[in-house]
């Protein structure tokens, strides 16, 4: 994939599960994109978050490595593609899971889209 290609960041998790871990990340949501503790800690609860839509690769691998340093799970997918694995569009990696049949249910709503800055924080 060529770093002009354009791709979507998700948070798929947590990398230390436990409740402390959820809220480590939580907090580290809050301080460092600036949401609501109430909504980062949906998001830390709800599994995949789609924290960035059809961005430049280089771009979602800077938010990956910035969210991963945090203890988030991320992955990186073609725009509009529901990964199911870690770095789904990253090249060697898995690919994404297609889209769902016509006629087939209706994914889970998700939780309510955050605002998140147009870049990742830059690090010290």
């Amino acid at each position: 994939m060529a770093d002009t290609a354009k791709v979507d960041v998700f948070i798929e998790g947590v990398k230390d599960p436990s409740p402390d871990g959820r809220e480590r990340l939580a907090q580290a949501l809050v301080s460092h994109y600036g949401l609501a503790i109430e909504q980062a800690r949906r998001v830390v609860a709800g599994g995949r978050f789609r924290v960035k839509r059809d961005v430049e690769v280089a771009l979602g691998r800077r938010y990956v490595s910035h969210l991963e340093a945090l203890g988030a799970r991320t992955s990186l997918a073609e725009p509009g593609s529901r990964p199911t694995g870690p770095r789904a569009a990253v090249p060697g990696a898995a690919p994404a899971t297609p889209r769902p049949a016509a006629g087939a249910a209706p994914p889970p709503a998700a939780a309510p889209a955050a605002r998140v800055p147009a870049a990742p924080p830059a690090t010290r």
